[in-house]
């Protein structure tokens, strides 16, 4: 389970889940992911997501921070934006999640990031299929 983990409170993380992946050009799957802060479930979101949607969230993540994002991941479905600042003075990422009226925070490294990303690629490699 590809896990994203705060900097300076490692019980604060973000994990995401396959649920169902079907890899076929213009398929998606099912998802969730769980925002922890300070060892307590704050949410649980269960989500569908479409290949084309993965396939610009994974390389975002895996390559991140590529300037064509501007600090923003958005897309056409509902589920889950990222905004992101960067601290000069840390050499730090603060993340903001958006998501049905929550806004969660994490505050990483981009290398964290990457492996984020990594890990979740792989997590699809593994999915169950439809």
């Amino acid at each position: 389970m590809p896990i994203l983990r705060d900097k300076h409170s490692p019980e604060t993380y973000i994990d995401f889940s396959v649920i169902k992946h079907d890899p076929r050009a213009g398929e998606g799957g099912y998802y969730t992911y769980q925002y922890v802060h300070n060892a307590k479930l704050i949410a649980e979101v269960q989500f569908g997501w479409t290949n084309m949607v993965m396939e610009s969230f994974i390389p975002m993540l895996k390559e991140f921070p590529q300037p064509k994002w501007n600090g923003y991941f958005s897309h056409f479905e509902d589920n889950m934006e990222i905004k992101w600042l960067y601290e000069y003075k840390t050499a730090q990422y603060l993340l903001i999640f958006m998501d049905s009226g929550y806004l969660f925070t994490l505050k990483t490294s981009k290398e964290a990031i990457q492996v984020f990303g990594q890990q979740l690629e792989q997590e699809l490699k593994l999915a169950l299929p439809y």
